[in-house]
């Protein structure tokens, strides 16, 4: 039974596909032969001729061709509105279409250029690293903070990936807004006193939200771009291990598993981002590259929490600093570019 239902559908994909090579080479056929109508000035019945095949049945080259061709019987006969439908049917199934200057009537040409035919928005993903740098506030201890400084240093890279969209303001400026899962990772080392250390790393868990506005120079298959803005950032998850060893070996070094320390931190963080980067631009979007900054306005640390953990006061006599998580970062992703022609006014 199985066998027979695959026979079935392997025959009935056979004659599709053989329909489809046999609509094709006769669209075809029918192309060449209003292409040769048009060349002699015989153009009354092409719009009738070609109406079948224009919707279905022809490769995408041809099917341009056809439009194209349509479109300048249409502007001939002075039959505007026509040659605009035809238009925008036209840039909605080819955006990326340009006009041959070599080959076009500049007819064509024009009316083509009346029309908006640049992205109008963009939908893409994007992955990458970034590197910590923890900006000290204030400094506080169950030590003397002024004999021992404590060094907050970055040993690991962090995460970042997440979604992005994108909105044409003008020309070549856009407005962005992007939804980031990432990771700050980064060290912490200090004297205690005169018999120990306190070291330790920390994970932090955040969802960004960037909101920037973007210029891209030129028009070339690679462009440099610049973008400026600022971030939200919301810190749902931070974990902590700590370990603090004994000069000498004097005593057992104190450690355990890690310490959820999500509540000693503050849950929403914000700061202003700016990056550069270059695109690559490939059918109906482009890979990008971005390497920037985010830079940090506010301060990690929740001041209600900061003497909340006895385990960290009286085990690792450890106290929170007033710091703040900036991030060096770079990222790579592919954009899907969306268009939507308009007629544009001649003011625009």
């Amino acid at each position: 039974m199985k066998l027979k239902f695959k026979n079935t559908v392997f025959i009935l994909l056979l004659v599709f596909s053989a329909n489809s090579l046999l609509a094709q080479s006769d669209c075809l056929l029918v192309l060449k032969k209003v292409q040769k109508d048009y060349d002699e000035g015989i153009i009354e019945k092409i719009p009738e001729e070609i109406a079948d095949c224009i919707k279905s049945g022809l490769a995408i080259e041809d099917r341009v061709t056809a439009y194209k061709l349509l479109i300048n019987v249409y502007l001939f006969d002075d039959r505007v509105a026509l040659a605009e439908e035809m238009m925008e049917e036209l840039l909605t199934f080819e955006p990326e279409m340009k006009p041959n200057e070599a080959v076009d009537s500049k007819e064509f040409i024009t009316l083509f250029n009346s029309y908006r035919t640049i992205p109008l928005y963009t939908f893409g993903v994007s992955g990458g690293i970034n590197y910590s740098q923890i900006g000290l506030i204030k400094e506080f201890g169950t030590y003397n903070t002024d004999l021992y400084d404590g060094k907050y240093t970055a040993p690991d890279f962090g995460l970042r990936v997440g979604i992005n969209f994108s909105y044409l303001i003008k020309n070549n400026f856009y407005a962005h807004a992007e939804a980031l899962f990432i990771t700050h990772k980064f060290n912490y080392l200090t004297n205690l006193d005169t018999s120990s250390t306190l070291e330790f790393n920390e994970n932090q868990n955040i969802i960004q939200v960037p909101l920037t506005i973007s210029y891209h120079f030129g028009k070339k298959k690679v462009r440099p771009t610049i973008k400026l803005g600022g971030y939200v950032n919301y810190n749902f998850s931070t974990k902590t291990e700590f370990f603090r060893p004994f000069i000498n070996n004097e005593q057992p070094s104190i450690t355990g598993p890690n310490i959820n320390v999500s509540s000693m931190r503050s849950k929403i963080n914000y700061g202003l981002i700016g990056s550069l980067g270059v695109k690559y631009k490939v059918k109906e979007g482009y890979w990008f590259l971005d390497a920037g900054y985010s830079y940090s306005l506010s301060s990690a640390i929740n001041p209600k929490e900061r003497y909340s953990n006895s385990e960290l006061l009286y085990e690792y006599h450890y106290v929170d600093d007033d710091f703040k998580v900036s991030n060096m970062f770079v990222s790579i992703g592919y954009k899907r570019l969306f268009y939507k022609p308009k007629k544009l006014k001649i003011h625009e």
